[in-house]
């Protein structure tokens, strides 16, 4: 029984760090220096849909008006607020701003954000979300500059970190999203992606019309991001950005329980993705998690020593470390690296929770 244990234990520990292998891998093969677009930059229309965002929606359309790119229109899309954030967006006096109205009160944005896209007047769309804030004032060309680059691409993935601020919660979601974009960003280098995130994402209007849109899953709350991602993944050339310049910034959850709410809403979401992509995923974190459980069960059973369930775990979190150290500074959360045994702890935690929560609290989410 302790030999099937040992088995599994090995193949569990394998299978993580070949996932961090291959992915790292494919980071380090990434050569982002070398895009270059030299043509006339087109115009580009962005997409927010926004509901009841009083407090952000103006700070967030000022930073992208403040944007170093020649020709763009802003399309902010009201679905049905009811705070008073239009009357904030009326007094912001700029041509390149287009007020407008979602025609339908749909749950999630699929609605809104296909109003806002048969209303763009370029066939390049960028999205963003309602609280989020550009790194710098080169986000929309540098996105631009990765689709562009070669003339097959379709799509652009861009990274959406969150803001630091001080707290152990703060800490791991923003590891999380690191480790989320991590995966997304590895996958899609392999030439196998399999999701975005909205706050950060660029395509072609024609390749949105060439998929039908969100009709696929328009029966699912969310997934206007990543389930579109999986949808256009068979059909179009996809590229990402990790150029700190496209980063767009926005606000982790306050709350643990505000946490796992929008978490237990993307694990929903992910049951309908692609077979292979659900398989990789699923192996990614039950790896993680089996081994965890076998030396959690040992220590208590006293089946291993303690002197080597130490020398097991020391070991892999110094090769994991080793392998994603120098992308954590790329991707501009290098101060969270020194803090990983902690955060690969809470994330076999994370693994374990969200599901049972999802479970519990569905009508919360």
């Amino acid at each position: 029984m302790i030999g099937y244990i040992f088995i599994i234990f090995c193949i569990a520990g394998l299978i993580t760090l070949l996932y961090w292998t291959i992915l790292s891998y494919s980071f380090y093969r990434f050569k982002p220096d070398e895009i270059v677009y030299s043509g006339v930059y087109p115009g580009v229309s962005i997409i927010i849909s926004y509901k009841n965002a009083k407090d952000h929606i103006s700070a967030t359309i000022q930073s992208i008006l403040n944007q170093n790119y020649s020709k763009f229109e802003i399309i902010a899309i009201n679905d049905f607020s009811n705070d008073g954030g239009e009357e904030r967006l009326q007094a912001i006096k700029d041509k390149r701003l287009r007020l407008k109205k979602a025609h339908q009160n749909s749950p999630g944005k699929k609605s809104a954000l296909t109003d806002g896209i048969s209303l763009s007047h370029y066939d390049l769309l960028l999205f963003t979300d309602a609280d989020c804030i550009p790194s710098s004032p080169f986000w929309i060309k540098s996105m631009v500059d990765t689709l562009l680059s070669d003339s097959k691409n379709d799509m652009v993935l861009g990274y959406s970190p969150l803001i630091s601020k001080p707290g152990l919660l703060n800490l791991f979601v923003r590891y999380e999203t690191f480790l989320t974009a991590f995966q997304y960003f590895g996958f899609a280098l392999l030439k196998i992606p399999y999701m975005g995130v909205g706050r950060n994402i660029m395509y072609r209007k024609s390749l949105f019309y060439s998929t039908n849109g969100f009709s696929s899953h328009a029966n699912v709350i969310s997934g206007d991001d990543d389930l579109f991602v999986n949808d256009a993944a068979s059909m179009a050339s996809i590229a990402v950005n990790t150029d700190p310049k496209s980063f767009v910034y926005s606000q982790a959850k306050s709350t643990l329980k505000s946490y796992l709410v929008q978490k237990s809403r993307h694990i929903s979401t992910s049951i309908h993705y692609r077979t292979r992509h659900r398989i990789l995923l699923t192996l990614f974190a039950l790896s993680h998690m089996t081994l965890y459980l076998i030396l959690i069960s040992a220590c208590f059973s006293g089946l291993l020593p303690l002197e080597i369930l130490a020398g097991i775990l020391l070991l892999k979190w110094t090769i994991q470390t080793l392998l994603h150290f120098i992308i954590m500074e790329k991707m501009k959360v290098a101060d969270i690296a020194k803090w990983f045994p902690l955060m690969d702890v809470l994330t076999f935690l994370f693994y374990i929770t969200v599901p049972v929560f999802s479970l519990f609290n569905k009508d919360e989410w």
